[in-house]
């Protein structure tokens, strides 16, 4: 529906991303090093299984949200309409985003590069050390 992303913007905008443990996007972080960490034990960790490992991502995670709306949408129109508003207004923390760009910009601006990759890192959630 056209007015989910404006609204879940606007969510986004007003009351920010806020941190809990089973975040969406946690969850795909986690299920994500759970699967690379099986495809580098199978022998699969060059290019063949980063393509393997999005694969199996987007399967899972894409197909898995796209069918529990489809599905809510089925037994109760609002009720699919509400989780898909969750759903996106979860993925897009802009604010955040935007929060932390500035944060980083600031850092990068005093020449403070270790702090900068210490900003870098909240979003990455990867080691940002040389």
């Amino acid at each position: 529906m056209a007015s989910i992303l404006p609204l879940a913007v606007a969510l986004d905008l007003a009351i920010g991303d806020p941190e809990y443990p089973y975040h969406p996007v946690r969850l795909i972080g986690r299920s994500l090093e759970k699967i690379e960490h099986a495809l580098r034990r199978a022998g699969a960790d060059g290019y063949g299984g980063g393509i393997l490992l999005f694969v199996i991502l987007a399967w899972a995670w894409a197909g898995g949200i796209s069918a529990l709306v489809w599905s809510l949408s089925l037994v109760n129109a609002p009720l699919g309409w509400v989780a898909e508003l969750f759903f996106v207004y979860s993925f897009l923390a802009l604010g955040d985003l935007l929060h932390h760009g500035r944060a980083i910009e600031r850092a990068v601006e005093r020449d403070d590069l270790q702090d900068a990759r210490r900003r870098v890192s909240m979003l990455v959630g990867r080691d940002t050390e040389p």
